[in-house]
């Protein structure tokens, strides 16, 4: 049997990933307990995807090393687009892409498929493993806001679509108001 040295460091790279993300979900649900909110996108998320931030103290006490990809690159952030966010998504793309910890509810989606939120979206080609607060999976895909309401999770899989016809309290990512693209609203209302 011979050893593969580059699918070795991939390895290696992967599991500081994971203990990387594990270590900001933590420091991210202090910076909750202290403020009430999660970090904001204008000022704190734009701040730790600065790739000048990497290993800095930029967001002490929660973490005293602000930590990146092992290549150097931001992680990937996501939060609620909203001054006092109800959650958030860190995201990375895993080298090993056979790696256990990849959920199996991202097999077989197209390229296409979008997590983050709306200012900050990314694809299914770009990550593969994540953490986020408890209200939310990571994976969960994108909503764009085409409804009324406060909406932030699709109740079934379904790509969002321009020109939505919907209106009140009823959100829907498709136009069309299909019962598959229903979203559920923050209030946990469906």
């Amino acid at each position: 049997m011979t050893i593969n040295p580059t699918a070795q460091i991939g390895k290696a790279n992967d599991a500081e990933r994971k203990k990387d993300l594990q270590r900001i979900k933590v420091a991210f649900e202090e910076y909750y307990n202290d403020k009430g909110c999660y970090p904001t996108n204008d000022d704190v998320v734009a701040s730790l995807m600065n790739r000048n931030n990497c290993n800095s103290s930029i967001f002490s006490p929660w973490l005293n090393t602000w930590p990146c990809d092992p290549h150097g690159d931001p992680y990937m952030i996501a939060v609620e687009r909203d001054s006092c966010p109800g959650w958030y998504k860190v995201m990375a793309k895993l080298e090993n892409e056979n790696d256990p910890d990849i959920p199996t509810a991202l097999e077989g989606l197209p390229d296409f498929y979008q997590f983050g939120s709306n200012d900050r979206i990314y694809t299914a080609d770009s990550v593969n493993y994540g953490v986020s607060s408890t209200n939310v999976d990571w994976y969960s895909q994108v909503l764009a806001t085409y409804c009324t309401g406060n909406c932030y999770q699709l109740s079934g899989s379904c790509q969002a679509t321009i020109g939505n016809q919907c209106s009140g309290s009823n959100c829907y990512s498709h136009y069309n108001c299909l019962p598959e693209c229903r979203v559920v609203s923050c209030d946990g209302n469906q």
